[in-house]
C-alpha cells in the first residue's frame, strides 16, 4: 500500500486512467443536501486567501491492470465524492460552452478532468450500472435546454445533484470555485491487489461520506471474493439487486430492512442472534462455508419484506 497527500485537480488530470467503481460498491447516493455542504466548503476556500490547503478525505483504489489503452483503478472507497466532482466539472463544461465568445482552453482544461485526450469516448469515472448510463445521459444532453433522460434507466440522485449544480453555480462563480477546487487535497491510497487486504482497509478507512450499514459492507465482502464477471452476474441479474429491490418495495421502503433481514436469516439458520453491530462478522463466518446460499437468501426476502 502507498499512501500520500495529493492535490484533486493532480489526480484527476492523470492521462490514460480510468476510476472504475466496481460492482460490489453500494449505489451513488449522495443527495443534493450533502452537495450543498460541498459546494459551500468550495466556495468558502475559494473565497479565502489564507487557506492554503483543504483537506477533504481519501480515495482508496486497488492497482489495476491495462483495459484498451487506459490503467484501471478500481475504487475501494471515494466513490460519493469522486462521482460528485464529476458532476461539478459537467456543469461548468455546460456553462463554459454556453458563453460567447467561449474560452476554448479553459473547456480544454476542464475536459481533462471528465476524458483523456486520446479516448474522447471514454469517461475518466466508469460505474457497472445505471450510474454510468445516467451520466452519459447527461454528457449528450450537456448542450440542451431541456434534458432528455430514459426514466427506466436514470440514476434519481445523479440527476438531481446535477440539476442542483446547474442552479447554483453561475458565470459569475465559476473564478471562485475553480480557486476553491485548486486548495482542495487528499490522500490517495494505492492499494496492490495481491498483498492489501481491501475489504479490511474499505471498513477501517471510510471516514466519511454516509455511514456504511452492515448490509453494504456484507455486499462488498461478497463481492471482493468473486471475480469481475461473476460479480456482474450475482449483483445486478441472479442475487443481490433482486433481493434489495424485494425487501425495500415490500417493506414500503424501509432502508435498513436488508441488514434487519440478513440478521433474522442467521438467526434462522444460525440457531444464534447476531448482536445488530455485528451481523456483518456473523455473515462471514457463515457465508465461508456456504457459498452457494445465494438462491435461499433470494427466497426468503420475498415473503420477508411484506411481514416487516
Amino acid at each position: 500500500m502507498r499512501a500520500k497527500e495529493q492535490k484533486l485537480l493532480e489526480l484527476l488530470k492523470k492521462e490514460n486512467i480510468q476510476f472504475t467503481i466496481p460492482v460490489f460498491q453500494r449505489n451513488y447516493s449522495w443527495e443534493v443536501e450533502h452537495c450543498e455542504q460541498l459546494l459551500l466548503d468550495i466556495k468558502e476556500v475559494g473565497n479565502n486567501n489564507q487557506i492554503i490547503n483543504h483537506f477533504i478525505g481519501s480515495i482508496i483504489y486497488l492497482e489495476g491492470k491495462e483495459v484498451e489503452g487506459l490503467t484501471e483503478l478500481i475504487v475501494v472507497d471515494g466513490q460519493q465524492r469522486l462521482t460528485t466532482f464529476f458532476l461539478i466539472f459537467l456543469t461548468m463544461l455546460k456553462i463554459v460552452r454556453s458563453k460567447e465568445p467561449k474560452d476554448e482552453n479553459f473547456e480544454k482544461c476542464i475536459l481533462s478532468f471528465l476524458i483523456n485526450k486520446d479516448f474522447s469516448n471514454k469517461f475518466k469515472i466508469k460505474h457497472f450500472n445505471d450510474i454510468d448510463i445516467t451520466l452519459h445521459e447527461i454528457w449528450l444532453n450537456l448542450d440542451k435546454h431541456k434534458y432528455s433522460f430514459n426514466r427506466n434507466t436514470r440514476n434519481c440522485n445523479l440527476v438531481d445533484n446535477f440539476e442542483y449544480f446547474v442552479r447554483e453555480i453561475n458565470d459569475k462563480d465559476i473564478e471562485l470555485i475553480w480557486k476553491g477546487l485548486e486548495k482542495l487535497i487528499l490522500i490517495e491510497v494505492q492499494l496492490n491487489k495481491d498483498r492489501d487486504d481491501a475489504q479490511r482497509i474499505f471498513q477501517s478507512m471510510n471516514t466519511t461520506g454516509l455511514e456504511l450499514s452492515q448490509a453494504d459492507i456484507i455486499r462488498n465482502y461478497i463481492m471482493l471474493k468473486l471475480s469481475d464477471v461473476k460479480q456482474q452476474y450475482l449483483i445486478n441479474d441472479i442475487y443481490w439487486e433482486p433481493m434489495q429491490e424485494v425487501l425495500i418495495t415490500n417493506s414500503g421502503g424501509k432502508k435498513d430492512i436488508v441488514s434487519m433481514f440478513i440478521r433474522d436469516f442467521l438467526t434462522l439458520v444460525t440457531e444464534r442472534i447476531p448482536n445488530q453491530k455485528q451481523v456483518y462478522v456473523s455473515f462471514k463466518k457463515y457465508f465461508d462455508s456456504n457459498l452457494d446460499k445465494g438462491a435461499l437468501l433470494l427466497r426468503y426476502s420475498v415473503a420477508y419484506g411484506a411481514h416487516t
